[in-house]
Parts: structure tokens; C-alpha cells; sequence
């Protein structure tokens, strides 16, 4: 199984300090080692979103894109991932200030251009995964990963 994979998506973020969301177009990212690039198919907005964009309670630098978790199919796999497959359908967690996430882990390393979250937020079209973090479900399972489809 294969897709293809565009090389620019659509992403939701705050454009400004307490400004309303925006949509706009950035670039999709490439796996790293250990990591999946997951096609988002279901995302979750939930209070936690809604209050840094409202309250910004944790001084986010903007723009910048949120979102916590997500739902996807693999599209793409990083070097070194065993675990999954391209089309599996998997959660996917943002990996920011998470206390249970190994401080080796090189995503953790990176900083989202235009944002101080460590890792990786959900409000896009296509997402990465640490393979070892994530969890594989169905779509219909997928509502116990609190999403809903946007």
C-alpha cells in the first residue's frame, strides 16, 4: 500500500496572541528515525486548545499551531520503525512537556517553527508520530482516544 503525499498541507493555528484561528498552508514534514507521518483523519478540540488560544496560559510563541491529539493512517514510515505499517490507523499525541516521555527521544529535541511546543501539535493535515508513543485502533475504536471528526 502506498499514498501520495503532498508536500504542503492545511493547518489551523493562532495567528497572534488571543486572535481567532486561521487556517493556513505549511510545509508537510518528513519521518524521522523512530518516527511515523500519519494522514490525519479525525482531531480532537478540546477545552485545553480552546484555552491556550483564549487564555494563552502557556505563553505560546506565534503564530502558533495546537492540538493535542489526533487519529490517522500511516502513510509514511520513519527509519527504524518495525512496529507499525504504512496504513495502519493509529492515535496520535502531541509530544509537548509530557512528564512520561523519555528525555532522549531526538523529536523531543525539536522545536515547531513558530511555536514552543516540544514535538509535534494536531491541528494539521498530516502529523508525526513517535512510533514507540502511539497506539494502534480502528476508526471505530478511535473514539476512546477522545477525537471527534472535524
Amino acid at each position: 500500500m502506498s499514498f501520495t503525499i503532498p508536500s504542503k498541507q492545511k493547518a489551523l493555528l493562532v495567528p497572534e496572541r488571543f486572535a481567532p484561528w486561521a487556517i493556513t498552508e505549511i510545509d508537510v514534514p518528513s519521518p524521522g528515525e523512530g518516527e511515523v507521518l500519519v494522514r490525519s483523519e479525525v482531531v480532537g478540540l478540546n477545552p485545553a486548545d480552546w484555552g491556550m488560544q483564549k487564555f494563552d496560559f502557556l505563553k505560546l510563541k506565534y503564530p502558533a499551531i495546537l492540538g493535542l491529539e489526533a487519529v490517522g493512517t500511516v502513510v509514511k514510515l520513519g527509519e527504524g520503525v518495525t512496529s507499525l505499517a504504512v496504513g495502519d490507523v493509529m492515535c496520535v499525541y502531541s509530544l509537548f512537556h509530557h512528564k512520561f516521555v523519555p528525555t532522549d527521544y531526538p523529536v523531543l529535541a525539536r522545536l515547531h517553527p513558530g511555536s514552543n511546543w516540544t514535538g509535534y501539535p494536531t491541528f494539521r493535515q498530516y502529523n508525526i508520530a513517535v512510533a514507540e508513543l502511539t497506539s494502534k485502533v480502528t476508526f471505530f475504536a478511535s473514539a476512546t482516544c477522545w477525537v471527534y471528526i472535524y
